[in-house]
């Protein structure tokens, strides 16, 4: 009898998944049932431990089964997010938003988001993004919402280098200047020409809100440089000698 309970814990040992558990449990009950059958006058101290290690299967076998289907109509998950910066040092100031939605709670080292499991998008997927407008730092990443509950985040901001300038070339009566030559100081390989309103649209090479500086050039005219803002304001670049 000993011998047998010492081979089904060896057994249990390798189970590797709460249904495999579950199905285990099932056939050591059957095992311990037809021992008692076949052994009808057991010693009592062998009927008190047989009759403990059932219940112990019993909640072993249930218990995760149960835990499982809890979490899965109320469980929460819980994204503890650390922002770095580009160096890969913490950040406390930056302002963090997802793609669900809710205020994150501000903990230490970093944030929290509290997600149900009612809120997870179909994909299983949300967007943490990061951002902090004073130093011109931003990024996001994707997390994946599956088993694990408690999911640690990092999310590293860079300098965001996307932005656009746009606006017209205008001569010093407000006409527009055409096929006048346009660049941003630096990368003259992207210069392009003004079209019929004067107009220009380049890539900016910095974050949205960051000066940049433009050249802009037409023989017969005149050149000029100026610092501009990058973004979603047109800039206007006055041509022509005074």
């Amino acid at each position: 009898m000993y011998k047998a309970i010492s081979q089904i814990f060896e057994t249990a040992a390798k189970v590797g998944n709460e249904w495999s558990l579950a199905a285990f449990a099932i056939a050591v009950l059957a095992l311990v049932a037809m021992l008692a059958v076949r052994k009808r006058s057991l010693p009592k101290n062998v009927s008190y431990i047989l009759g403990a290690f059932i219940v112990a299967l019993v909640i072993l076998a249930t218990l995760p089964l149960l835990s499982r289907t809890y979490l899965a109509n109320r469980g929460v998950y819980r994204l503890r997010v650390t922002v770095e910066d580009p160096s890969g040092a913490p950040l406390n100031n930056a302002k963090v938003t997802s793609s669900v939605g809710g205020e994150p709670k501000s903990v230490p080292g970093g944030w929290e988001f509290d997600i149900p499991v009612s809120s997870r998008p179909q994909n299983g997927k949300v967007t943490i993004y990061g951002q902090v407008p004073s130093s011109f730092l931003s990024g996001k990443i994707d997390v994946e919402l599956s088993s694990d509950y408690n999911v640690p985040v990092k999310l590293p901001l860079a300098h965001d280098r996307s932005a656009r300038i746009h606006g017209q070339i205008v001569d010093r009566n407000g006409f527009p200047v055409v096929a006048a030559k346009i660049s941003v100081v630096g990368y003259g390989s992207e210069a392009i020409t003004t079209g019929t309103l004067g107009q220009f649209d380049l890539a900016a090479h910095v974050s949205d809100g960051q000066q940049v500086q433009l050249a802009a050039f037409k023989k017969g005219i005149g050149a000029v440089s100026e610092w501009k803002q990058a973004g979603e304001q047109p800039a206007t670049i006055i041509l022509g000698r005074k």
